[in-house]
């Protein structure tokens, strides 16, 4: 337990040393084996949803790459869990934008993913915050209210993590060790939370900022949150716009 990293990794090489003497093989077998299932889901879901064509030129640039090859099996907690993790994300962004429900349970996978990558590495945090930014920015300056959801859920996302990054750097390691139980149900309770503040703050913000764009910010939010008719057009440009992050 430090500032900036959590016992995930650590806990993986453990129950894999049950296994294997402690070597180079059995400290770099865990990255191996969970970038390998990153790849095969994210070639999995870019062959289902774009064709097979794709997903092969894909799974070429991806095993042509030197930064993945080569990161893949390094025995460091960023590089051997966050491509399962970012590989999550891809698939629950995708399946958020077609589905278009407020499904707790859709939100609470998406808000762990994020959370479990925080937790494991503070460099992770780069995810939920750009990802907000984004979302933000493609429903402002592009005039789509289908976003609207997601970007509640990336808020959520973001917020969650600036809490986690507060939190975290404040405990030292002898809190830790003094309040173990405390900490670990407070931060099981955390995504829970923010999952549950996401469904909650559904119509609650949809009114209101749609109150304060219509009547403050000329924007084409405002104009697209006083509309009641979306565009097929703005429908399909975001799905396929958020499919690529």
């Amino acid at each position: 337990m430090n500032t900036y990293t959590g016992s995930l990794y650590a806990w993986l090489l453990s129950w894999v040393f049950t296994y294997f003497p402690p070597d180079v093989f059995s400290l770099r077998i865990g990255g191996v084996l969970l970038n390998g299932m990153a790849m095969v889901i994210a070639t999995w879901h870019f062959a289902k949803r774009f064709g097979l064509r794709s997903a092969l030129v894909w799974l070429y640039l991806l095993s042509t790459s030197a930064l993945f090859v080569f990161k893949s099996r390094l025995a460091w907690e960023v590089t051997a869990l966050q491509n399962l993790l970012l590989t999550g994300i891809l698939v629950l962004c995708a399946r958020f934008m077609e589905d278009r429900r407020r499904a707790f349970g859709n939100a609470l996978a998406f808000l762990v993913l994020n959370y479990i990558g925080v937790i494991n590495h503070f460099i992770f945090i780069s995810v939920p915050v750009s990802l907000a930014l984004v979302i933000l920015v493609q429903m402002l300056f592009r005039d789509d209210r289908e976003l609207g959801d997601f970007v509640r859920l990336s808020l959520c996302n973001g917020l969650m993590a600036a809490l986690v990054f507060l939190i975290k750097s404040q405990i030292t390691e002898t809190q830790w060790q003094h309040h173990q139980y405390f900490f670990t149900v407070l931060f099981l309770l955390i995504p829970l939370g923010f999952a549950s503040a996401y469904i909650w703050t559904g119509s609650r913000m949809d009114r209101w900022l749609r109150t304060l764009c219509a009547r403050h910010l000329s924007t084409p939010l405002a104009r697209t949150l006083s509309s009641r008719e979306v565009s097929p057009l703005a429908s399909y440009s975001s799905a396929v716009f958020t499919s690529r992050l």
